[in-house]
């Protein structure tokens, strides 16, 4: 689990900020729970699920840290709006922690990452998800599939 330091964060949002992001990110990515896919169906077309250990493992943070070098600013909000940040690429390792399910994206939220607590690591941003699969030759075999 990450400690939640000067390492990782480079400042806390504010409340209305983590609302006013969260709040526009919703509207984007057809965000209607506190939950997202593939936990929640979604009319957005370009999502893609893994399973988290898979895609850390076989694909990794460095090559996903390469992919998002020339983000600015990469922001973090935690299920039910609980903390959000904003936070240092450098150190950036997008993953479910104890205090919930977790969502990354920028300012422009053309792009994001969704961490559940059920293993699930989803990508949003048909740019972002090419980038993933060029780079991932057996991709296919690390989908993430909700079971009954």
């Amino acid at each position: 689990m990450k400690v939640m330091n000067e390492f990782y964060y480079l400042r806390e949002l504010s409340r209305d900020e983590i609302n006013s992001m969260f709040d526009k990110l919703t509207e984007i990515w057809d965000i209607s729970n506190h939950y997202w896919f593939p936990l929640y169906d979604t009319n957005v077309n370009s999502v893609i699920a893994f399973d988290s250990v898979a895609f850390e493992s076989h694909f990794g943070f460095v090559k996903l840290r390469e992919i998002l070098n020339d983000i600015n600013e990469i922001i973090e909000i935690r299920e039910s709006r609980y903390k959000g940040y904003i936070v240092k690429l450098e150190s950036f390792e997008p993953s479910y922690e104890s205090i919930g399910e977790g969502y990354w994206f920028d300012e422009n939220m053309n792009w994001i990452i969704y961490c559940s607590h059920e293993g699930s690591t989803t990508f949003g941003g048909e740019w972002l998800i090419n980038s993933i699969k060029n780079d991932w030759n057996d991709w296919e075999k690390h989908i993430f599939y909700v079971t009954q």
